[in-house]
């Protein structure tokens, strides 16, 4: 049907609104089967969408609307500049600016587009190479493009761009005294950020703002260099500046030198001071407690609840591990306890801190929370990545909830386009095993062999899977199909392979793989004992699993429960 532009024009303007690229290709379909001349108000909408939708389609739809011979404004180009950049579509980015440079278009605007452009994208060097170009064009940047660059040159580690932009500040703003000493900061270099500081001083007298001095003063703990951190806390103290930032910057130096006593002390000092301390004040001295005594960070903790502190996602961070170190199922439990607090991990975004939740209760075996972080993961604001998807499948796994550990798959490699580790990949195999879908297993190790390099744990899996169900054919298969790829059984391997031949009578044969293990430098611990001690008690041959029994205490091996 004939359909007006005016109407598709209107149309695509409506999905720019929305950011609909499905119904923009669409009607972009629609409007190249009109066989009339496309206006200006089509090409418009449709090159903006695809600037951030399509890469490629946003190349030739630019292309051919000035083909046509339509004119693409400063305006024009500098948004879709600016939607390429956030799309991280860099390509489209500089075909704009070029465009825009060959008809000497450039202007302070569109080189902070652009400047921002690369700057979003973790280009810090070509943001900075602008410079050169902006000046050679006769333009004079501003006071916020000055600062912006001397941030990037600061995060590349151009020093000497970083000197010469504050030198054309003429020293001026904080911002730009922060920049020239974070530049200072990639070098570890403590003189510089006191010299800038001088600097500030000299040009603003008393008015020096007081996280100018905290960042020197961060600068100077960072470097190791306390000596000059605590000259300038007793500065900063008294010119009356010193703030919570400040006394939380000196705990970190003391933390990070081992001096947890004259830690403490800040917190006296802040006290004594009227100055309140934080989360972030408690949670820097428990995690360095943390690493010597659960039981100093446990009162840590409980001071935090008596002045009031709420615990927040750094607290609970260093929680877990205090979890994972517990030398005893109480400890471990009194720190995942935290866990159970409201919103411990509500609105969280934080990947490093749900994985190390999710590890903490996997090692644990704390099934009861393990099930809740699991649910409510899809309230957090995390995209996971292929190590958190493998340990959402073993905790699934763990909780025997095999069809989500399969959903969870099928959206990491199908939905994502993620692809395994070989760590993820363990974890699905070891979820259909516990699930007693071994052959799927065996299939699923086949399908990605080519791309995640088996090891020995893979087949220890699936052998352990066979055993368990009582195939010791299938194992042994997977026995030789691992000597095959040059691999090297493990412990846990030979124990699954030799229970596997015990379960089903074949003494001979786990006796020969027995020998094999000890063979290849692998010690036999309890478990195989128990393994083979089992398969001649069900045949009533006590006399093999009695003699068993003493060769294992000769070793030097304590008997456990589970072989009496």
């Amino acid at each position: 049907p004939k359909v007006p532009m005016e109407g598709i024009a209107w149309a695509l303007a409506d999905c720019l609104r929305s950011e609909d690229a499905a119904s923009c290709r669409a009607l972009e379909s629609l409007a190249l089967r009109q066989k009339a001349p496309v206006p200006f108000a089509v090409f418009e909408p449709l090159v903006k969408i695809y600037a951030k939708a399509d890469h490629s389609r946003a190349s030739a739809v630019f292309k051919e609307m000035l083909q046509r011979g339509f004119f693409a404004s400063e305006g024009l180009c500098g948004s879709l500049m600016a939607r390429g950049g956030e799309a991280h579509n860099l390509a489209f980015v500089e075909e704009v600016a070029d465009y825009l440079r060959e008809r000497r278009m450039m202007t302070l605007a569109t080189f902070k587009t652009l400047m921002k452009a690369y700057a979003s994208n973790g280009l810090y060097e070509p943001a900075c190479d602008l410079y050169e170009e902006i000046v050679a064009t006769g333009i004079e940047p501003d006071s916020v493009m000055y600062g912006c660059l001397m941030k990037f040159a600061s995060r590349c580690g151009r020093a000497e761009l970083s000197q010469r932009l504050f030198m054309k500040t003429n020293g001026a703003d904080v911002q730009n005294h922060l920049s020239l000493m974070r530049a200072a900061a990639k070098d570890g270099n403590a003189t510089q950020a006191l010299a800038v500081l001088r600097q500030a001083e000299a040009s603003q007298g008393a008015g020096v703002d007081v996280a100018v001095y905290n960042c020197a003063l961060d600068i100077c703990v960072t470097a190791g260099r306390m000596d000059r951190a605590k000259e300038l806390l007793v500065e900063v103290t008294r010119k009356g500046l010193a703030n919570r930032v400040t006394y939380n910057t000196i705990m970190k130096g003391h933390c990070v030198a081992g001096d947890l006593a004259a830690a403490r002390r800040v917190l006296k000092d802040m006290a004594a001071a009227g100055v309140v301390a934080d989360s972030t004040s408690y949670n820097c001295l428990m995690g360095a407690v943390a690493r010597e005594s659960c039981e100093a960070a446990f009162d840590i903790l409980r001071e935090m609840d008596q002045k009031g502190v709420p615990v927040d996602h750094y607290t609970v961070s260093i929680m877990m591990k205090v979890a994972k170190r517990a030398h005893n199922h109480r400890d471990a439990s009194r720190a995942l306890a935290v866990l159970d607090r409201a919103g411990a991990l509500s609105g969280c975004d934080d990947e490093v801190l749900v994985n190390s939740v999710l590890d903490a209760c996997i090692v644990r075996r704390d099934l009861e929370r393990l099930a809740r972080v699991a649910r409510d993961f899809a309230s957090c604001k995390v995209r996971p990545s292929v190590h958190t998807y493998g340990l959402l499948i073993k905790a699934h796994a763990m909780l025997r909830q095999p069809e989500r550990c399969q959903s969870l798959w099928t959206e990491m490699v199908e939905k994502c386009g993620l692809t395994p580790t070989g760590i993820a990949l363990s974890c699905m195999l070891d979820a259909l095993c516990c699930g007693g879908r071994v052959e799927q297993a065996v299939a699923l190790l086949k399908e990605w062999r080519g791309r995640v390099a088996a090891n020995t744990v893979m087949y220890s899996t699936l052998i352990k899977g066979f055993a368990s169900a009582g195939n010791p054919n299938r194992a042994m298969d997977m026995y030789r199909e691992l000597s095959a790829e040059g691999l090297q059984m493990n412990l846990v391997a030979y124990t699954a392979l030799i229970d596997a031949h015990a379960r089903a009578g074949r003494m001979s044969e786990a006796m020969g793989l027995f020998q094999k293990m000890q063979d290849d430098g692998c010690e036999p611990n309890v478990i195989t004992y128990s393994a083979l001690a089992k398969g001649y008690c069900l045949q009533g041959d006590m006399k093999e699993a009695l003699r068993l029994f003493s060769s294992m205490v000769e070793r030097g091996l304590a008997a456990d429960a589970v072989i009496f």
